[in-house]
């Protein structure tokens, strides 16, 4: 592999970054937006496409995740799962870099060409303890928690510092952008309530029971839905199940935040969203 060549086609970062932050799924985008905002002088994104995915599936959400990076006009490189067999190259590829954020403890902060690179957790979910607190968090050399009750818990295995949710930091401003707003509320009807519906993905998501009766709903109310960013790419049956539903169909490259304020309503099932 020429990765010279790689590197001249597939990147767009920022020469003066020294702050990675992986991505592995469009949505981790909006869980990082707000602290990437206040250190982008010296940041930019890493896409790592390590997940184990069918090639179609994989290409699909590479294109996904450099769209969204794209429109928000945030500097990104690409970290390929095939480049993990060479270390020579990431050792080059990461020799920048002196911390990642990331909100996995999995894909290149595990690589050991990382292992000298302090590691900082950007938490996402509550509510979840069993699948938040593992001793793999240890991995970290800092977790930004919540609140106290999950800063108490994560400072069992590493440093904890407590920010609050940077993801809802526009929420409370209210700062929302007009255009993603504008972009859902193009696709409903003014004069109706809106049911927002967030499933989660896997043995607890209630997709197989709640999709065919949103079409009854339909008439009388809108019905959005976003989907679980495990099913949007592992799930094919279960988001068919969402398009046939008639409910309009947003994705995660798409903010939470927008569609809860035009929401009256939302329906979930084990989500972490019930929280948000």
């Amino acid at each position: 592999m020429d990765h010279a060549r790689h590197e001249q086609v597939h990147e767009h970062g920022n020469p003066r970054a020294t702050i990675g932050f992986v991505i592995f799924y469009p949505f981790h985008f909006f869980v990082y937006k707000a602290i990437f905002l206040q250190l982008a002088e010296h940041a930019e994104f890493i896409v790592d496409l390590v997940i184990p995915l069918p090639p179609r599936t994989l290409a699909a959400l590479e294109r996904d995740i450099v769209q969204l990076l794209t429109e928000h006009g945030v500097p990104y490189r690409i970290l390929r799962r095939e480049e993990y067999a060479f270390p020579k190259y990431l050792g080059r590829f990461f020799s920048k870099y002196e911390a990642l954020v990331s909100v996995w403890e999995r894909g290149c902060l595990a690589a050991p060409a990382t292992r000298h690179i302090r590691k900082i957790n950007a938490n996402y979910g509550a509510g979840k303890d069993l699948a938040l607190v593992r001793p793999s968090r240890a991995l970290f050399d800092l977790i930004l928690a919540y609140g106290e009750r999950d800063a108490a818990l994560f400072a069992h295995f590493t440093h904890v510092e407590i920010v609050g949710n940077p993801r809802f930091d526009e929420w409370f401003t209210d700062s929302i952008t007009t255009s993603a707003l504008r972009a859902v509320e193009e696709r409903i009807d003014p004069k109706k309530k809106t049911v927002l519906y967030l499933p989660t993905h896997g043995d607890l998501s209630s997709i197989d029971t709640v999709a065919p009766l949103l079409g009854s709903l339909a008439g009388e109310y809108n019905i959005i839905a976003k989907s679980h960013y495990f099913t949007t790419n592992e799930e094919p049956e279960r988001l068919a199940a969402l398009r046939a539903s008639g409910a309009q169909l947003f994705f995660d490259n798409v903010d939470l935040l927008p569609l809860l304020r035009v929401a009256d309503v939302v329906v979930s099932d084990s989500s972490s969203a019930i929280f948000d």
